[in-house]
């Protein structure tokens, strides 16, 4: 599920697609369908929902059974369409990533897109070690950040959107440069791998919380 912006409105994905609600009454307002016309599999899911800042797009991210692709779309929930309009879609295969203990990640569980502070780029993680973004208004990857030695598990933007700070299983945090996808720096202390991240108000401080326990 995810919030938009003003809080009058919810998402929520499921095998049946994206469906928008109206929280003062609880009417569902109108449908989207994450699956691709002619698609056989309707099992096909989103796991991940994110509002652009502005509520203006809805994107979701999702793995398809068939291909163990990781599929993102995007569609503009403000037009007045029944049917919200489909921007854009990106498919992309899955790496064949192991966890630290030699089974199968279980896809998808962990992937979280997040839109920039002001809503023109949406960076992904997911169970590989690149870390996609794109234009949010035309779906061009616009940068592939690379340098974690395992799968990440979460993103998140500086307030002022120049930075953005992942973790990953190979158990370090790393701020990048989102003008050149140059990584600025590494930070380690977890003993294990961060699944939260938040930078503060004034983008100064960067706050993460571990699978040991603690916050740094």
């Amino acid at each position: 599920v995810a919030f938009a912006p003003d809080g009058k409105t919810q998402a929520s994905g499921g095998a049946d697609g994206v469906r928008l609600w109206d929280l003062a009454s609880g009417k569902e307002l109108r449908r989207v369908i994450f699956q691709k016309d002619g698609e056989k599999d309707r099992g096909v899911a989103p796991n991940v929902l994110a509002f652009s800042p502005d509520g203006r797009l809805l994107a979701a991210s999702g793995t398809t059974l068939a291909t163990a692709a990781s599929r993102v779309r995007l569609w503009d929930v403000a037009s007045e369409e029944q049917v919200p309009p489909l921007l854009w879609e990106v498919e992309m295969p899955m790496e064949a990533n192991r966890s630290p203990s030699g089974s199968p990640w279980l896809i998808g569980v962990d992937s979280k897109v997040v839109f920039s502070p002001d809503g023109r780029t949406l960076a992904m993680n997911r169970y590989q070690k690149t870390i996609p973004v794109w234009e949010a208004a035309t779906g061009k990857q616009r940068l592939l950040l690379t340098g974690h030695q395992e799968s990440t598990c979460c993103v998140a933007f500086a307030p002022d959107g120049r930075t953005l700070a992942s973790a990953g299983y190979d158990d370090t945090i790393r701020l990048w440069d989102m003008e050149t996808g140059e990584e600025l720096r590494t930070l380690t202390g977890h003993r294990g791998k961060a699944n939260s991240l938040v930078f503060s108000a004034d983008g100064k401080t960067l706050v993460s919380t571990g699978d040991d326990t603690t916050l740094l």
